[in-house]
Parts: structure tokens; C-alpha cells; sequence
């Protein structure tokens, strides 16, 4: 479809002047590349909805690895987008890895050929699959569907159990689907510090 872009951001426009306290998520992909432009894409909305908008930059799931070094620059994304008049999730415990839409046992991603898999940054090319949908209408479930009630959750290390972060921590790369990947992460502490710091002086501002 040609202009897709724009037929979206008008769309966006309508629904935030036609229902009531409309609650729209702008997510963000974002790259090493195209962070550092991602705040052009504030200029697309009109203010009068911009604080129906909740922006939520994430990483490009192919460059995890680069996170450590993106993170910052996510901040000041984030921060540009609460002076600009959008909503950035201020709660500290939405970050937290428990609240990974993968770990409901009730969310599923249902691929265009039935397969199902549970989370949505990740090839469907069978190998994480979980089950299928049956020609009547019903889930059947494999192996791969039961190693998320099984495998451990990835805070359960003593490095985790035994830091003071723990009840807050933003280190959402520790994510089961990972673990079940068979990737490690690896802690950074003055990320979650920057986390907590800007949660905790946005919410300040909010109520000076």
C-alpha cells in the first residue's frame, strides 16, 4: 500500500477525536541507525492527542545485544517525548521481566499458518513454535508449550536473589523466552539505576 505511513498516523488522529479517553501505544523500533532520527516521528501528531499517546521506544530484537549501549539514548527518547506533550509508562513495575506479555500462559501469537508461538520478536520458523490451531477451532499444544510452566524464572540466579534491585528491576533481557533460547544475560546496574532515576524525577515533575 502506498503511503501506509500517513493512512496510519490519520487514522491515529481520528480514533483519538472519536472515542472517549482513547488509550493508543506508539511503539517505536529502533535501531543504532534510526534511533537518533526515531524524534522526528513526534512531529507526526497533532498536539490535542499527543496526550492520548503512550510512546513506547523498543529495541529491534535483532540488535538485543546492542541494548547496554542504547539504553541512554531510549531515555532521552523517552524524556523528548513527556516534554512534547505524549505519555511515556511511568510505572517501574510494568519494566519488570514478570510482566513480560510472554509469561501469561494466555497470551499466544497465532501465525497466518495457524502456528502458534508465544512471543511476537522472534522468527516464526517453527523452531519455538508451541502448537497449532485445529481445523475446528481448537489449540493443540506441543512439547515447547509445557517449557513454559517448567523452565525457571531467569531471577531465580543468586546474582539476582541477592541484589537490591531485585524488587525493582528494569533488566527486562532477562526474559523467560530467552532462558528457554538458552541465552544468559548479563547484568548492567547502572542501567536499572537510570531507570529508576527517571521514572522517580518524572513522577516529581508530574506532581510539582
Amino acid at each position: 500500500m502506498k503511503n501506509s505511513y500517513d493512512i496510519i498516523v490519520s487514522n491515529i488522529h481520528t480514533l483519538c477525536r472519536t472515542i472517549a479517553n482513547p488509550d493508543i501505544e506508539l511503539r517505536i523500533n529502533y535501531t543504532a541507525d534510526n534511533i537518533d532520527t526515531a524524534k522526528y516521528i513526534f512531529d507526526s501528531f497533532d498536539a490535542d492527542i499527543r496526550p492520548f499517546i503512550n510512546v513506547m521506544p523498543q529495541i529491534v530484537w535483532q540488535e538485543s545485544d546492542k541494548r547496554n549501549v542504547l539504553t541512554f539514548k531510549e531515555i532521552e527518547l523517552k524524556n523528548m517525548a513527556l516534554e512534547q506533550g505524549y505519555k511515556i509508562n511511568q510505572n517501574i513495575r510494568s519494566f519488570r521481566c514478570s510482566a513480560c506479555y510472554v509469561e501469561n500462559m494466555e497470551q499466544f501469537v497465532v501465525n497466518y499458518d495457524l502456528s502458534v508461538y508465544k512471543c511476537t520478536a522472534r522468527d516464526y520458523d517453527g523452531k519455538y513454535c508451541v502448537g497449532r490451531i485445529s481445523e475446528d477451532g481448537r489449540f493443540q499444544p506441543n512439547e515447547m508449550y509445557y517449557k513454559y510452566y517448567i523452565t525457571p524464572s531467569p531471577f531465580l540466579r543468586n546474582e539476582c536473589l541477592e541484589c537490591e534491585f531485585l524488587p525493582s528491576c528494569l533488566f527486562s533481557i532477562a526474559c523467560i523466552q530467552k532462558t528457554i533460547e538458552g541465552y544468559t544475560p548479563q547484568c548492567n546496574k547502572n542501567l536499572i539505576k537510570a531507570f529508576i532515576n527517571m521514572t522517580v524525577k518524572n513522577k516529581i515533575k508530574q506532581h510539582k
